[in-house]
């Protein structure tokens, strides 16, 4: 499978694949009827992982943190992470 070359990325909402039919748009291998390609794979926890590490950094303007700072700070503990976590697992 090949990505598409151009893609267009409008923050709408939805994956930007999703939006190009000649990538969505497949042959089942096992069929061979007309079969469409998932294009939401990123799990939400992936998408918001991030989110927890800019309260250690909220203040730097040059990145979403600064992995030297979150790690010094010492307020991403194991049972904080596990806290949030079950927030968003349950």
């Amino acid at each position: 499978m090949l990505l598409p070359h151009k893609i267009e990325i409008t923050q709408q909402g939805g994956s930007p694949l999703s939006r190009v039919p000649e990538f969505l748009n497949v042959t089942c291998p096992k069929c061979g009827g007309a079969a469409k390609r998932e294009t939401d794979t990123m799990d939400t926890f992936v998408d918001s992982s991030w989110y927890f590490y800019r309260y250690t950094d909220a203040k730097n303007s040059q990145m979403p943190f600064d992995s030297c700072h979150a790690r010094s700070t010492g307020s991403l503990s194991i049972s904080t992470l596990a806290a949030w976590n079950t927030r968003f697992c349950i």
